[in-house]
């Protein structure tokens, strides 16, 4: 059922999702041999709104304690999401140039990549946009359940 936690959620969670996709396509990741232009800031927003309005906003009004919990958890599952769909799309662009021998092969290549990305992007450039935006999201989605239920 759409509530305005979830909406809000999502709309904070996505805006955090963009700032992330940017905040990566400045780091030498392999985000930046996609064949699609767009790819990482139109998968980036999709993610974190879905992830707002499934996992954020249902959470909602349990308390100030878990507003910041719920958010972090939230921008957990987009960052995975995103590092896994990135990976997924460039074992696609290696198996089209077939670089792998078996199919298991190039499955695990999409966890290969993704761990290297985010190996690569841990750094506190990227990492504080993403928690403030989080903590952020888990408190204005508090905030709506608060006031328009």
């Amino acid at each position: 059922m759409p509530t305005a936690a979830r909406l809000i959620a999502a709309i904070f969670l996505g805006l955090t999702g963009l700032v992330l996709a940017f905040q990566m396509r400045g780091a030498a990741i392999s985000a930046d041999n996609l064949v699609l232009p767009n790819f990482i800031e139109i998968t980036a927003v999709f993610i974190g709104i879905t992830t707002g309005w499934l996992v954020v906003g249902p959470r909602s009004g349990r308390g100030w304690q878990f507003a910041a919990s719920t958010g972090i958890t939230g921008g957990i599952v987009l960052v995975v999401g995103l590092f896994l769909s990135i990976g997924a799309h460039e074992m696609l662009r290696r198996t089209l140039r077939n670089q792998y021998d078996t199919a298991l092969e190039a499955l695990l290549a999409i966890f290969d990549i993704a761990l290297k990305d985010l190996i690569a992007l841990s750094t506190p450039g990227v990492l504080l946009p993403l928690i403030a935006g989080a903590i952020m999201t888990g408190f204005a989605s508090e905030v709506a359940s608060r006031n328009w239920k």
